[in-house]
């Protein structure tokens, strides 16, 4: 299902929100690797840890669309992949409310609203797919991901200390949820 939406009139961007598609999995991985290549981290893995492929994206994708309680959806601009949003549900019982979600949104087109249209289209999907429980972890120094969880509801549950060593530097992290009802 594809979703248009304009970010920022004054940009005039027309993003399409869609379900991802095999044919994405190149893409995807690119972005995915431009967004672990920042100078300013905000992934756990340095670019040569990236374990993605277009192969095993592809895999990913449709894992995804063929699990009830997993989805991936992709944001485009002019045919680009920008943003994406991945919801990948519990594999047991007792975890099969719950989805882990990641999200990447390209850094030439952050600030724009793009990752509020991910996030909104993650939560509608995951209140249609009867998931009760959003979870993440998310670096303590991303002050911007973490403003953005908590404009739509997310809390912090709790904060692991020294979690990762990047860089040099030791960095805390978040563990972040919404509970839906």
């Amino acid at each position: 299902m594809n979703y248009r939406y304009p970010c920022r009139e004054e940009l005039t961007l027309k993003i399409i929100l869609r379900e991802a598609s095999p044919f994405d999995a190149e893409q995807t991985v690119g972005l995915i690797r431009d967004v672990h290549a920042e100078p300013i981290p905000t992934m756990p893995r340095t670019l040569d840890e990236v374990p993605y492929s277009p192969k095993t994206e592809r895999e990913h994708i449709e894992y995804c669309a063929k699990t009830a309680n997993s989805s991936f959806f992709v944001a485009e601009y002019e045919g680009r992949v920008v943003g994406l949003v991945t919801m990948d549900g519990g594999t047991i019982r007792a975890t099969q409310h719950s989805a882990v979600l990641g999200i990447l949104v390209d850094k030439d087109y952050r600030g724009q609203g793009i990752g509020k249209l991910l996030m909104e289209q993650a939560i509608a999907w995951a209140r249609s797919a009867d998931i009760q429980r959003i979870e993440l972890n998310v670096f303590a120094t991303n002050e911007g991901a973490v403003a953005l969880y908590k404009q739509f509801g997310f809390e912090i549950e709790g904060r692991r200390r020294k979690v990762l060593l990047v860089q040099g530097h030791w960095i805390d992290d978040y563990i972040i949820a919404l509970l839906i009802t």
